[in-house]
């Protein structure tokens, strides 16, 4: 079966995300096997003051906040640095929504975010890399660490002291998964939403694409963001931020423009839901970004806001994605199975915040988001939904294009019939373009069918048929009114190019008849739409058949 625009579309995106994510893969693959892991961990034996209290000996992985960060607190943070095997070292340290300053032997050496923070910006959060100077080991480090939102963190990571020139590729590897299921969903958002945007005009369908790529695209940002991993491609941790909050903000609008393309055919209220909820997340989105960017309350602070809207959004989703199960296609199954997968991967990754940052702040095990393995089952399950989608329609049209044929068509001749030809008048009386029709009369089918057999009777018909169409091709419709009566209808009223036509049409006929025991011949009559009053179809026909016959009388005369 020929592939349509929608299979080729199917094909061409398989086979530029495969290429891409492969290369991407092999790239980074090479890029960050051959450096050496020589990262040092850097998590003990610190000394911890907060609200005035000082603790020693603290491994900093394990050491609980008295309470979370609120904007104003200062924790300070004082090691000596340890001798490494390499000259030229960096620290690692991942601080939230904080400022940052850092002496060695009280010699500032590295600061952060107070530049923003006295602009009344956001300040960034994200991974500090501080190049140590030569020589550093056996000197005094002291980190100052001041909180500038509400809630900004309730734990430090351990720090790693990490070759200079080795930097980025260790901090790929620690993060490897994530930033491979990142990129892909990226790319794979990009080709989708550019692929769709040109397919829209060849198949509306391919809308839906847009908004799967949409979805795509903001959560594999998002994962980007909320891993750290967009540091790899930009260290400006105020921007970076920023887009880890408006691509979370945003990614729930195409999920559930998407759902309501789905559910077009569902009832009113389901439709309804869906749409106030695509209304609460735009008018939230908007509401956030204006208050950040004025700095009246940055993106961080509407998180807890975000979280009720999620929620609520993705009962939502629930509710006008139910369909009994006897009602449901592959594509719905398939559909339902993404959406189970996306609300559980959803709503463990909120306990895992909630718990991570108010219950067991020092286990770092539960720092890493599972969402965005959540979003890549969804997506990988919605382009199958939407495969199988694709698949039943065709199956839909090419049932449909046969039973037209089946309904519409001479099963002998191939030529449109009797139905289609009474459509065909009712068209041409209810429009306003002129039109010419010609009623033909073959002759001596009886006969034929007498004297050699219907076979050749058959044979008779299938072959004046296919001069009929090798005269006029596609100019005019034709039609097997039935038994030995066709009929020629030519909507643009060119009659002398129709006549012209037909004396070909002689002259084919008279050919064939030379290898056939039978001569193909026919008399037919000729007649427009402005040769009758209001130009019906009805007499139209009447006066050509009137004519035909006139030339069969002619035909037998001179025979």
């Amino acid at each position: 079966m020929k592939l349509s625009n929608r299979q080729y579309n199917f094909i061409r995106i398989a086979v530029e995300v495969t290429v891409i994510i492969v290369v991407i893969c092999v790239i980074l693959y090479f890029r960050f096997n051959r450096e050496r892991n020589d990262v040092t961990s850097f998590d003990e034996n610190w000394t911890v003051t907060q609200d005035e209290t000082k603790s020693t000996g603290v491994k900093l992985s394990e050491y609980e906040f008295p309470h979370i960060m609120s904007e104003g607190d200062v924790i300070l943070l004082q090691n000596v640095i340890p001798k490494t095997n390499n000259d030229r070292v960096s620290i690692s340290l991942l601080v939230y929504l904080s400022t940052v300053e850092v002496y060695l032997d009280d010699v500032l050496i590295y600061e952060y975010g107070e530049a923003e923070y006295q602009a009344g910006e956001m300040v960034g959060s994200g991974y500090h890399f501080i190049a140590l100077p030569d020589n550093s080991a056996g000197k005094t480090i002291k980190i100052v660490i001041c909180s500038r939102e509400d809630r900004a963190f309730s734990s430090i990571p351990a720090i790693e002291i990490i070759p200079t020139q080795s930097l980025i590729a260790s901090f790929a590897r620690q993060h490897i998964v994530l930033l491979f299921v990142s990129l892909f969903l990226v790319v794979l958002g990009i080709l989708l939403m550019i692929n769709s945007l040109f397919g829209i005009f060849i198949q509306k369908q391919m809308q839906r694409l847009i908004w799967i790529g949409a979805f795509s695209f903001l959560i594999g940002i998002w994962s980007l963001a909320t891993s750290k991993t967009l540091q790899i491609f930009s260290m400006d941790l105020q921007l970076n931020t920023t887009m880890e909050y408006i691509s979370l903000y945003l990614a729930m609008i195409p999920l559930l423009i998407q759902m309501y393309t789905l559910r077009k055919d569902s009832e009113y209220w389901k439709r309804l839901l869906l749409w106030l909820a695509v209304i609460m997340l735009v008018i939230f989105a908007i509401v956030a970004s204006l208050f950040h960017f004025t700095n009246t309350i940055h993106y961080c602070g509407a998180l807890g806001t975000f979280h009720v809207i999620m929620v609520i959004s993705l009962i939502i989703i629930i509710i006008a994605a139910r369909k009994p199960l006897k009602d449901m296609d592959a594509s719905d199954r398939v559909l339902n199975i993404g959406f189970v997968a996306l609300f559980a991967t959803g709503v463990v990754d909120l306990i895992r915040f909630v718990v991570q940052k108010y219950l067991m702040t020092n286990d770092q095990n539960l720092s890493k988001s599972i969402l965005p393995i959540g979003a890549l089952i969804f997506i990988v399950l919605l382009l199958m939904s939407y495969l199988f989608f694709v698949y039943n329609n065709i199956l839909e049209e090419e049932n449909r294009k046969t039973l037209t044929q089946l309904a519409y068509h001479d099963r002998l001749t191939g030529l449109y019939n009797r139905a289609k030809y009474i459509e065909l008048l009712d068209e041409l009386t209810d429009g306003e373009q002129d039109y010419v029709i010609v009623n033909m009369d073959l002759n001596g089918l009886k006969v034929i069918n007498d004297t050699y057999g219907h076979s050749q009777g058959d044979l008779l018909l299938t072959t004046f048929a296919n001069n009929l169409k090798d005269v006029f091709k596609d100019e005019v419709d034709l039609v097997r009114i039935g038994g030995d009566e066709f009929c020629i209808i030519g909507k643009e009223g060119d009659r002398n190019g129709i006549e012209h036509s037909l004396l070909k049409l002689t002259r084919v006929n008279r050919d064939a008849s030379k290898e056939l025991p039978f001569d193909v011949s026919a008399a037919y009559g000729v007649a427009s739409s402005g040769e009758v009053a209001d130009g019906d179809a009805e007499g139209v026909y009447r006066l050509a058949d009137k004519r035909m016959y006139d030339m069969k009388i002619k035909m037998k005369q001179s025979m």
